[in-house]
Order: C-alpha cells, then structure tokens, then sequence
C-alpha cells in the first residue's frame, strides 16, 4: 500500500508540486514502571528500556495547504528486566494534513504493521487511526485535539486488545529550537492483566473466560470479571502470572522536552504518568524515555 501511493506520488509530481524523500531516526533509553499493571497496593515491576526507531518515506505537496506522505517505519525496545516485552515491529504510515486557514490545520494518520515479541505469544498485527485538529493561534505555540482508535492482534487472544482515545496538548517554543509541552489524554477500552497462577489445581480452570474469582491483577482480590483468559505463562517478570483481559478507562499526562542541536538532528525526553481502573482495580504506570532523533 505504502509503495503504491509513493509510486502514484511520483508520476503525479510537476515542478510546482514535488516530491522529496523524508525520513526519520533515533535511539533512546528510559525505564517502564509497573510492566505487569498490578493493581494498587500490590508489588509492581518495572524494566529498564531502549529503544530505537527509523524510517523512510515520501512526502508530496499539491498545493500549498496540502501534505501527504507515504512511507515505513521499524521501531523496537528492549527491557532487560522484562524480556517478554523486547520487540521489533514494522509499520506502514499515511499521512495527510490539510490546513482549512492560517491557523487550523486537519491531520489525519493511518499506520498498520507486525510486531515480534521475545514472548511470542505476544506478537501478532496492529492497527493505528488518528485524525487531529491543529492550531497555531501565536508563531510559537500549537494547540492540538484529537481521537485515536488502536486494535491489537495477538496469537494469544489475552493480549489482542482494542481502545479508543481522546487526547489534547499544547508546545511551545520557549527559546531557538527549543521545545516544552504537555499531553493529556483519556482512554478506554481493553488492557492485558495478570493473575497469580492458581496454587493448587482445583483454582485452575484450563479454558476459563478469566482468572478464578480473587485472583486480580498482580494476584491481588479482584472482581474476576475479565475475558480472553489464557493458561499461558511467560518468563522472568511474568513467570508466575496468567494474562486475561479486562475493561479498562484510565488517563495519562505526559510533559516533552525537545531541543534541536544541529539542522534534523535533535534531543528529546518524556515522561508519562497513567492512572487508571476496572472492575480489577486501580493501577498506576510510568514511563520515562529521552535520546537523540534526526529527520529530514
């Protein structure tokens, strides 16, 4: 798909309206805390992460208000305390933004690819719908709004999930090429978590549509209401632990930092803080990442 719009963009091209190849990459290191999603009031466990990432497209500009891009895009983490998460994926992205006037642009974005985890009952394909309002009321501020729909495949149905997220955020330019701002968004939908494995064989329900009632995330008391129940078993972290999947709604603010050192080249750090509940209880997460990107 990706190759035939490139293709479709090239024979379209004119001297008015060009073409030009854009890509992007970079490496990162950061830390995932509470990997498991145990519920509040129960021991967590986190991972140190690195990540990478890189990509290559094309971009076509019809007019003036008008962008498209075509492209793909590898990405991968590594958690040495969590190796069942390690991945690699590859990703198909479109993209299309339309300025309406000066200060409003349309931004809408699809991606679809694979990804590969050390866990592979884990890997499987995704899905990726974003469509976004963006404004710039001064020179060095942006306001954005939008809605994301992300759907999951996996080879064990206890990590196929679904959700739908509402999210906004404001950046701005506080000095040349320097970048501060703030996210905030609320999702809901399905979450993967995780239950003590059973102690004896008569709580163990081989095939059940969940854990056995009392058994929540992180083995802690839970209303046993999830779905998509697994007898799987992973490793290191989740040795002991039986994923299944329940309902969730939880929000997430993330600050970002960004700082251009040299033309594409650039230093970047984030951090998230997620809180959210289910029938299962209250959950905390974090996720702290910073690193060096280029794009051109």
């Amino acid at each position: 798909m990706s190759s035939g719009l490139g293709i479709a963009l090239l024979l379209l091209a004119t001297g008015d309206s060009p073409v030009a190849l854009e890509g992007l990459a970079g490496v990162g290191g950061g830390y995932e805390g509470n990997v498991t999603l145990a519920a509040a009031g129960q021991p967590t466990s986190g991972s140190a992460v690195a990540a990478a990432w890189a990509g290559l497209g094309v971009g076509w500009d019809p007019g003036r208000e008008t962008h498209l891009s075509a492209g793909l895009r590898y990405d991968g983490a590594l958690y040495p305390g969590a190796t069942d998460l390690n991945r690699n994926a590859g990703w198909v992205d479109l993209l299309w933004i339309q300025e309406i006037w000066e200060p409003l642009a349309v931004i809408v974005a699809a991606a679809g690819g694979w990804s590969w985890y050390g866990d592979p009952a884990r890997s499987g394909p995704g899905l990726l719908l974003r469509g976004s309002l963006r404004v710039k009321p001064l020179d060095w501020l942006a306001v954005r709004a939008g809605y994301a729909y992300a759907q999951r495949w996996a080879e064990d149905e206890a990590y196929s999930t679904s959700s739908s997220r509402v999210f906004g955020s404001v950046e701005g330019r506080v000095a040349a090429g320097v970048y501060l701002g703030l996210g905030y968004s609320w999702q809901t939908g399905d979450q993967t978590f995780y239950a003590s494995v059973p102690s004896t064989p008569a709580l163990a329900s081989p095939g059940a549509a969940g854990p056995a009632v009392g058994a929540g995330p992180g083995g802690g008391p839970g209303a046993g209401q999830g779905t998509g129940g697994s007898t799987h078993q992973g490793s290191g972290v989740f040795e002991n632990l039986v994923p299944y999947r329940a309902s969730t709604t939880d929000s997430t603010l993330t600050p970002t930092f960004e700082a251009g050192v040299w033309e594409g080249l650039y230093l970047f750090a984030s951090y998230s803080y997620t809180w959210g509940s289910s029938l299962e209880g209250t959950y905390t997460a974090q996720f702290a990442l910073g690193g060096a990107g280029y794009r051109f």
